[in-house]
């Protein structure tokens, strides 16, 4: 997830084979509630954690080749994401802050958060 956040986007599917052909997960209400947790709180732990609406996560329902008609409980799960903006600065769930540099975070100390928090109060005055 994390590498479609730093490039175009991208999704991730499950419930589809390697084949092309949609098997589906069988999952109930309180199954399809935990999967929306776990993918949230996988996110949570993410240094530079992406905000919300950057992501999405969908259950599209399967249905029966013969019928035609949903298969009970059986969905395609699809976690879909967006590319981040371009922001340099992250807070984790620890309140550290971090910079992204080059392709690599560096955690910020107090004073460099400091000085910079005081060079950019100092450029928006001058405008």
């Amino acid at each position: 997830m994390n590498a479609f956040f730093n490039s175009e986007g991208g999704k991730i599917y499950f419930g589809i084979e390697d084949n092309r052909y949609v098997s589906g997960l069988t999952l109930s209400s309180k199954h399809r509630d935990e999967i929306r947790i776990r993918v949230d709180d996988l996110i949570r732990h993410f240094v530079e954690q992406p905000p919300l609406r950057l992501y999405k996560v969908d259950f599209i329902k399967v249905l029966d080749r013969n019928t035609m008609g949903h298969i009970t409980d059986t969905y395609v799960v699809v976690v879909a994401c967006k590319q981040k903006d371009n922001v340099a600065f992250y807070q984790n769930a620890r309140r550290e802050v971090w910079m992204r540099l080059d392709g690599s975070c560096v955690k910020m100390k107090p004073e460099q958060i400091r000085d910079l928090t005081e060079q950019t109060i100092k450029q928006q005055l001058a405008r």
